[in-house]
């Protein structure tokens, strides 16, 4: 049962007050005349965006519904100030956005910009940034489209420094040839890939008992550069990648050769933003950019004692995330 059809079954019980008291609390849809209460900027019933007045644009309390990871979205970005968030401020975040305090005191204490969750309406997502603005916090309000999720960082099969630029080359040629361009922005990161198999055995009381399982992953680090007047950037992994640009600094392994060519870049490229905050902030992106996780079912085995049990995988992957 999803957000919406939970929240309309509990109004439609209760009279459709939610909480809110007597009807002068509630918000009528301008196009159905149902009634809302004031956690909603869009009607349940029909999906329209509510028209709010000044006093219920005040008095409202929207309470964000979970969107699903293929729904476009968009995304509210805490970012810090040099006041740190008191915890009234928190509060009123874990309310709004359906968060554990203790996390959201944590998420508001970061040093660095960080998403607090998604909104599936502009509009709603604004009211929300507008609280959470007049309580004294720093939101951006970006869509989906504008963080281009679905264009990810071109792959780089090497670089050449020239003078104040760099040359990609991309690892597929097929996909051109970027011209020479200064680097504003370099990302690190890790892209971490799991892979669980296990079998289980439903036993007495309908619970599953696991039976044995088995792990395999990789963890690989990247690098990725951004480029002036090239938003959707360029990914260069350990393997795969030709560091000859290092020269006489070249390394045997890839492992030693990406922190040379990331310390490389910022000597060449010192006005360019640096980020490396992602191992830090890994654990607390999960609420607003999970990683993707596929379960599959492999069928049934016999067991030698007796009985089946089933095969299942669980595959994660955090580089839509990263």
């Amino acid at each position: 049962m999803t957000g919406d059809t939970e929240e309309k079954r509990i109004n439609d019980t209760e009279g459709t007050d939610s909480g809110t008291g007597d009807k002068a609390n509630l918000i009528t849809c301008s196009s159905c005349s149902r009634m809302n209460p004031l956690t909603r900027t869009s009607c349940i019933y029909c999906g329209i965006d509510l028209e709010l007045d000044d006093d219920q644009r005040r008095e409202l309390r929207p309470v964000l519904r979970k969107i699903e990871d293929y729904e476009p979205g968009f995304n509210l970005i805490f970012v810090p100030t040099e006041d740190k968030a008191d915890h009234s401020a928190s509060a009123l975040v874990a309310e709004m956005l359906r968060l554990d305090r203790d996390e959201t005191l944590e998420l508001l204490r970061s040093p660095h910009p960080i998403p607090l969750g998604r909104a599936a309406k502009e509009n709603e997502a604004t009211v929300v940034a507008e609280k959470l603005g007049a309580a004294g916090l720093g939101i951006l309000v970006i869509g989906d489209g504008e963080l281009a999720f679905n264009s990810p960082p071109k792959r780089l099969r090497g670089i050449e420094f020239v003078r104040g630029a760099i040359l990609p080359l991309l690892f597929n040629p097929a996909d051109g040839s970027p011209p020479p361009s200064a680097v504003e922005l370099i990302v690190t990161g890790t892209i971490v890939r799991r892979e669980v198999s296990s079998s289980e055995k439903r036993v007495r009381g309908g619970d599953n008992r696991v039976l044995d399982s088995a792990e395999i992953g990789t963890d690989e680090r990247v690098l990725d550069v951004y480029v002036e007047g090239d938003p959707s950037g360029f990914r260069i992994r350990e393997n795969g990648f030709d560091f000859s640009c290092l020269g006489s600094s070249k390394k045997m392994l890839a492992s030693e050769n990406l922190p040379l060519l990331t310390e490389k870049l910022r000597l060449e490229f010192p006005s360019a933003a640096f980020v490396d905050s992602y191992g830090k902030m890994r654990m607390h992106l999960g609420h607003a950019w999970p990683v993707d996780e596929t379960a599959s079912s492999k069928g049934f085995e016999r067991k030698s004692f007796g009985g089946y049990a089933r095969l299942r995988t669980v595959a994660t992957d955090n580089e839509a995330q990263f």
